[in-house]
């Protein structure tokens, strides 16, 4: 007897452990089923928070990179109006140098025309003063034929 009543104590004990045991779990099941809603909506507030500043991050990642692309842009507009402006600029010049040879060439060409004309006119002056020269030395000699003098024909010639 003494055996079954401490193997109904240790009963009686063992239940009454279950049923504090099982109340303690119900305890801790409501308490974690309160935790389980605190925790979602923690949960959903740093998921929201998180969404949000992804959101304004990439926004201003955006921002940048569109300021980055069209400062690229811009920059590529200027190296090419430079590009464009240096080479009008050499056209120029060589428009210049060739304008200012084809000038030299014909002013190279006026001074020889020029110089052609001018000796060409000494040329016809030289032959006239020659033709004159020799028309006066004729009428000398034939004033001097007739007045029975020796002539520079006779005396040489003889």
């Amino acid at each position: 007897a003494v055996v079954s009543t401490q193997s109904t104590g240790k009963e009686a004990e063992k239940i009454e452990m279950a049923i504090r045991k099982r109340e303690q779990d119900i305890t801790t099941r409501e308490r974690l089923l309160r935790m389980k809603d605190e925790k979602d909506k923690f949960v959903d507030s740093l998921i929201s928070t998180l969404e949000s500043e992804y959101a304004r991050k990439m926004a201003d990642y955006e921002d940048e990179l569109e300021a980055v692309r069209e400062e690229r842009r811009e920059e590529k507009k200027q190296e090419i109006l430079r590009d464009l402006t240096k080479k009008r600029q050499e056209e120029e010049r060589a428009q210049e140098e060739i304008e200012k040879k084809r000038q030299k060439e014909e002013e190279l060409r006026r001074f020889k025309e020029e110089r052609m004309k001018s000796e060409n006119e000494a040329k016809i002056a030289a032959a006239k003063q020659l033709e004159r020269e020799a028309e006066a030395m004729a009428r000398k000699e034939a004033r001097e034929r007739e007045r029975g003098r020796p002539t520079r024909d006779t005396i040489f010639f003889g």
